[in-house]
């Protein structure tokens, strides 16, 4: 399977910067990685907007089949080759 996203500018970079950092730098640093794309993902929104991030919570594993915090996982130490850089 082969995903295919659309170029975001540096957003794109930034994330393909980091996929490859974080499966590089081994176990503990990927956690910590881990650790802040969780909060930047969900303990900010939920700061900012409780009630509705507080929804979106209780219905994710409903919604994208896994937990928020596996998907914060998979999500960080994604491929490289869903990466819109590589694909063109």
């Amino acid at each position: 399977m082969v995903a295919i996203y659309h170029d975001h500018g540096w957003r794109s970079r930034f994330w393909q910067s980091y996929k490859r950092s974080y499966n590089r730098l081994g176990r503990p640093v990927a956690e910590d990685n881990e650790i802040a794309v969780f909060g930047w993902t969900w303990i900010k929104p939920l700061v900012l907007h409780p009630k509705t991030t507080s929804v979106h919570w209780r219905n994710y594993v409903k919604d994208r089949g896994m937990s928020p915090w596996y998907d914060v996982v998979d999500w960080s130490g994604g491929t490289l080759l869903s990466s819109p850089l590589l694909l063109r």
